[in-house]
């Protein structure tokens, strides 16, 4: 009996050693504890960063992320930078152009995502309001839409720009030889720039008709933000393309001296400086 004893007294001991303590909390932000709790799932399971981790770019690395109930969502899992620049926020419907209810929906989405029913909002606002992480951080008009807000506010910050090849312009130095040959090939003669933008490599309002030879899609998709490309494998709205050199491919034929030019300069849009903000760790 004492052995049981012994091990539930570990137990809770981890669990109190895993969550931020009272005074700790001070160094977290409101959103970025939002962000990061499993428990605004309905089973404890799943955080708004299991799909969008800053590990992965805020991707996931599968094809289709999993709810807190084993629901494959209908898309791979966007990036979630620059935000601010995007005119809509879905893979393929344009009327979707509010980042708050693109913040709130996966809450309630079908397939589920973090597992609430639209009537739960009392649920969670309960938990939140009556933790002891976060009542210092909220005020006593804390309500559903402040929460939203937060986690908004929160995705919206995260820093960009920062990447060798947005440094080298603005310092306006010269490129080397693959840089330079990469960028010609992605700016002149496979003319991607016409739907990657150099601001943010995203033209965010901008749809491509999906060229995957299936019955029925005859939908047409945003085009993703090519900050830190590599990182966010596998690609596509469906993510059924495993790797950077075939996704490529699928959308223009190279050479294989282009294709090695581009994906180098692809790699210079790499910009990770945010992971060494704290803000961007997981708190618990």
């Amino acid at each position: 009996m004492w052995k049981w004893l012994v091990m539930a007294g570990a137990v809770i001991i981890l669990a109190w050693l895993l969550i931020p303590s009272e005074k700790d909390k001070s160094e977290y932000t409101l959103g970025q504890l939002l962000f990061f709790d499993p428990n605004l799932s309905s089973n404890g399971t799943k955080s708004c960063a299991s799909c969008h981790s800053p590990d992965f770019a805020f991707t996931d690395g599968y094809r289709k992320s999993v709810g807190a109930f084993g629901d494959a969502s209908e898309f791979n899992a966007p990036g979630l930078l620059d935000l601010d620049r995007r005119e809509f926020f879905s893979w393929r419907d344009t009327t979707r152009k509010s980042l708050y209810e693109a913040v709130e929906r996966p809450f309630f989405a079908h397939p589920k995502e973090l597992g609430w029913k639209a009537e739960d909002t009392t649920d969670i606002l309960f938990y939140v309001k009556n933790n002891n992480i976060y009542r210092p951080l909220i005020s006593e008009n804390f309500w559903w839409s402040s929460l939203i807000e937060e986690l908004e506010k929160y995705l919206l910050n995260i820093p960009t720009g920062n990447s060798v090849f947005e440094k080298q312009l603005r310092e306006k130095n010269e490129m080397d030889s693959l840089t330079a040959k990469g960028f010609e090939v992605f700016a002149s003669r496979k003319k991607c720039i016409t739907c990657h933008t150099l601001e943010s490599f995203n033209f965010s309002n901008h749809l491509v008709k999906s060229s995957r030879n299936i019955l029925f899609d005859n939908y047409k998709y945003q085009t993703p933000n090519l900050r830190n490309v590599l990182l966010t494998a596998p690609y596509m709205h469906d993510g059924h393309i495993g790797n950077i050199s075939d996704a490529i491919r699928h959308n223009t034929p190279l050479s294989d001296e282009e294709q090695k030019a581009i994906i180098h300069f692809l790699s210079l849009l790499t910009d990770t400086t945010y992971l060494s903000n704290p803000i961007y760790k997981n708190p618990f």
